[in-house]
């Protein structure tokens, strides 16, 4: 059991309690399902995050290996049958480590027209219903 159980439960009561009445998401750091509704405590809604490119700009020509997601439907079946699919964050953009690329360039390459093509249809194609691009920065 989720060792914080009891606190997100007081919480959740607390929000209910004083007249909060949209439903709770989570937000998942990837689509395990450790923390989905009917679970003590759990959300409403089940939400997980995807980053399935990668993390740097200075390779704009190459993507995470084998990262396009196949078995998104699948997992959210398993895992909350009885909700929205929500991913509350998906890839919207990359990093530069210390030392590497910092070329706006670069980043517009890796996460542009073709990777919003594959990557975004390939979201749509699983039923999504909530979704968010998570984290779009642009600079003058």
């Amino acid at each position: 059991e989720w060792p914080d159980v009891k606190y997100i439960e007081t919480v959740n009561e607390l929000y209910r309690d004083a007249g909060v009445v949209v439903p709770f998401i989570n937000n998942e750091a990837s689509p395990i399902g450790l923390f989905t509704p009917g679970d003590p405590g759990g959300p409403d809604i089940y939400g997980h995050d995807s980053y399935p490119i990668g993390w740097t700009c200075s390779d704009p020509d190459t993507w995470t290996a084998g990262a396009l997601p196949t078995n998104f439907r699948e997992l959210h079946l398993e895992q909350s049958p009885e909700t929205p699919y929500a991913i509350p964050e998906f890839q919207g953009g990359a990093i530069a480590y210390w030392g590497g690329s910092w070329d706006l360039e670069d980043c517009a390459a890796l996460i542009g027209p073709e990777a919003e093509r594959v990557f975004y249809k390939n979201v749509i194609s699983f039923g999504i219903a909530i979704f968010n691009i998570y984290m779009v920065c642009a600079f003058d």
